[in-house]
């Protein structure tokens, strides 16, 4: 946990690594991410259940590298869906980091996408920092073609994780990891001091950059987009 803590807090903020094109550029990879798990044919089970999520990770890259001590990081985006309209909000930056010990050589990358389904999650995802451990489940997203929609204890589960790495799906790893919300991000991305509930659910906040991401959600949970 040390570990954790180290590697968030020496993670550089986007007014120091970059600018507001590297948030427009994590917005993009965020839709194609998502693109590529809705329309991957071994997802049936993901696409049969999306307008039932109460919210999506998108995390477009997720690293896990070291030798003997390991890291996992990952920046992402979160977004809310709106139960009567299935539109989705404008989504809140976030960076995932976790910590590991053992024999590890070496640097592996993925995609990862996290199902929130519950209001208990989501509000976890409200915090400023969420630690994932005890009194939050979750499950490994189920996989196969025609699957059954009565798969009980992922519906049960807080979230449910997916990643893919080259071409091969499979579970996210969530225990023990940080996901702290970058609060600079969403001043420079928006133009003012913002939080996730601002964004989230007071919806006070607005990007015109995001609509395609909002569109490509909205029409694959069923709700209507009509562009401006």
């Amino acid at each position: 946990m040390i570990l954790v803590v180290a590697l968030i807090g020496g993670t550089p903020s986007p007014s120091v690594a970059g600018d507001l094109s590297e948030l427009q550029e994590l917005v993009d990879e965020a839709r194609l991410t998502f693109e590529h798990f809705v329309r991957h044919p071994d997802l049936d089970w993901l696409r049969s259940h999306l307008n039932e999520a109460k919210g999506l990770l998108i995390l477009p890259s997720v690293t896990k590298a070291g030798y003997v001590l390991g890291a996992t990081h990952a920046t992402g985006l979160f977004l809310v869906r709106d139960d009567e309209t299935n539109r989705w909000s404008e989504p809140a930056f976030y960076r995932a980091v976790g910590g590991s010990v053992g024999i590890q050589i070496g640097i592996a990358r993925s995609e990862a996408l996290v199902l929130v389904m519950t209001e208990r999650g989501k509000q976890s995802l409200l915090s400023s920092t969420l630690i994932f451990g005890p009194g939050l489940t979750v499950a490994v997203g189920p996989l196969g073609r025609s699957i059954s929609g009565g798969v009980s204890s992922s519906l049960a589960a807080d979230f449910i994780t997916y990643a893919n790495s080259k071409g091969a799906m499979a579970g996210l790893t969530l225990g023990g990891m940080v996901v702290a919300v970058r609060d600079d991000a969403h001043e420079l991305y928006y133009g003012k001091p913002v939080a996730p509930p601002d964004i989230l659910v007071a919806g006070t906040a607005y990007n015109w950059y995001s609509a395609r991401l909002r569109k490509a959600l909205t029409r694959a949970t069923g709700g209507q987009w009509e562009d401006n």
